[in-house]
């Protein structure tokens, strides 16, 4: 449908209304993408905090870490510091 109608301007001469007209679609795709992805973000950063998984009602499921990404990160042994 977007290529159609864009089609359709260029081939009536409308060249700068077909800029037009592709350029506002894709700034909308856009943000409605980084919306989409900010979202999605929110949601994983809730749901799976600190090693947990929190439900819909606030119930924790601790879930940790796999020990290959602790190694990775130097904290195999946990804080060892402080």
């Amino acid at each position: 449908m977007i290529e159609k109608k864009a089609a359709a301007y260029w081939k009536q001469g409308k060249k700068q209304q077909c800029r037009n007209y592709l350029t506002t679609y894709c700034e909308k795709n856009a943000v409605d993408v980084m919306a989409s992805w900010r979202k999605l973000w929110e949601q994983l950063v809730v749901k799976y905090n600190d090693g947990y998984r929190i439900g819909p009602n606030g119930e924790k499921d601790q879930i940790g870490y796999p020990a290959k990404w602790l190694k990775a990160v130097g904290y195999e042994n946990g804080h060892v510091r402080y």
